[in-house]
């Protein structure tokens, strides 16, 4: 049929051309806004990319039985439970405890936008952490604890350079700790505890300068605990419990001034002798130290008559339960050492005689008394000196 020409037609004719164009152009404008999915519609307010992973981190997690998977698939996305969005891209995601099952697909790699991802306290989230993860590299948080991931840590995870927040606590995981997460510079908390690593620790992890939290607990961890550590001077927590760790600790840890709790217990790891490093130990708030407590070398007694009137630093210092004391006398005399609470009260005479000059030890059992800081005096004559140690148990 041969078009007529525009005079030719008429004003009603006009108008229904015009009301048929406008109605194809709303048509082509809504499928663009539509996003197909096999048996779903889903308005697609965000990145197609973002669209995609979110659905597939949806089905290969049995999404239709977590605890609360609100407008997930139906709806602008969002209104999606747990997920935020920033202009068209998905930037955080928020699963925590949600009953998650399965694994994490590797389309979460496509979230690029996101900050924040947490898929932590899903017992059920199993496999390996995708090697995709490392493309987030807006990511400032990334906390996968307390699920049953298993495998290495993907060493790219040093791409996440903007990451501060670090939790891969309470997993399966394996392997060493990559050196590669020295990268992360603006990290501030690093969790790995309660996994299957195994390895030295990296002195790479020295290189972490704004980091205020490093727990290694409950691992597989051997070797000595690397010098480089005592370069986190912002550290608060240091925790290296329920390892196989061996040596002696770095006295560069006393470079750690603003460290408020520290655990090593279930280690082999030894004490310094020097003074200035058992001082440091002891003004830490919240300490835990191995049953058996190892001195590299134990003070040898001297052979010479002591010249003055002399109390040594207890050893082992921290202690659990015993400790040994020791004295030295120039001339016999009448001796008091006397063990005292902080708060001042009396708790034990060690020694009250008159023993012969020389040098003398008392053991110090402390099985019946709770962990505390105590001091222990002697009076010799017009002589005194305190010591000062603490019992951990």
């Amino acid at each position: 049929m041969k078009a007529l020409p525009i005079e030719a037609l008429t004003e009603l004719e006009i108008k229904q051309r015009h009301l048929k164009t406008y109605r194809a152009m709303l048509q082509r404008r809504l499928l663009l806004m539509m996003l197909v999915l096999p048996g779903i519609v889903v308005q697609a307010q965000v990145a197609q990319e973002d669209s995609l992973a979110l659905v597939a981190l949806y089905q290969a997690t049995d999404g239709a039985n977590w605890s609360d998977h609100t407008n997930w698939l139906t709806g602008p996305v969002a209104q999606w439970f747990g997920v935020g969005v920033a202009g068209d891209r998905v930037n955080h995601l928020d699963l925590n405890a949600n009953g998650l099952t399965g694994q994490i697909p590797v389309e979460i790699g496509d979230l690029t936008g996101l900050t924040t991802l947490k898929l932590g306290s899903n017992r059920g989230l199993t496999g390996q952490i995708p090697v995709e993860v490392g493309n987030l590299t807006s990511l400032t948080e990334l906390n996968l604890w307390f699920s049953d991931l298993t495998g290495q840590i993907p060493t790219e995870l040093s791409h996440l350079t903007h990451l501060t927040y670090l939790n891969l606590w309470n997993n399966g995981l394996t392997g060493q700790i990559p050196a590669a997460l020295s990268h992360l510079t603006h990290l501030t908390f690093l969790n790995l505890d309660q996994n299957d690593l195994t390895g030295e620790i990296p002195a790479a992890l020295g290189m972490l300068p704004s980091l205020t939290f490093l727990s290694l607990s409950h691992n597989d961890l051997t070797g000595e605990v690397p010098a480089e550590l005592g370069n986190l001077s912002t550290l608060h927590k240091l925790s290296f419990r329920d390892n196989r760790l061996i040596g002696t600790l770095p006295l560069s840890l006393t470079n750690l001034s603003m460290l408020d709790t520290f655990f090593f217990d279930d280690t082999r790891l030894c004490v310094p002798s020097e003074e200035a490093f058992r001082a440091w130990l002891l003004a830490i708030p919240l300490l835990t130290v191995p049953e058996e407590i190892c001195i590299p070398t134990a003070l040898e007694t001297p052979t010479e008559l002591p010249s003055a009137y002399t109390l040594q630093p207890n050893y082992p210092n921290p202690f659990n339960p015993q400790t040994t004391i020791r004295y030295g006398l120039p001339q016999a005399t009448t001796l008091r050492l006397v063990v005292f609470d902080a708060m001042g009260r009396r708790v034990r005479v060690l020694v009250d005689d008159r023993p012969s000059p020389g040098w003398h030890e008392v053991v110090f059992d402390a099985s019946h008394l709770p962990s505390g800081v105590y001091f222990y005096r002697l009076e010799a004559g017009s002589f005194q000196a305190t010591g000062k140690m603490l019992l951990v148990k």
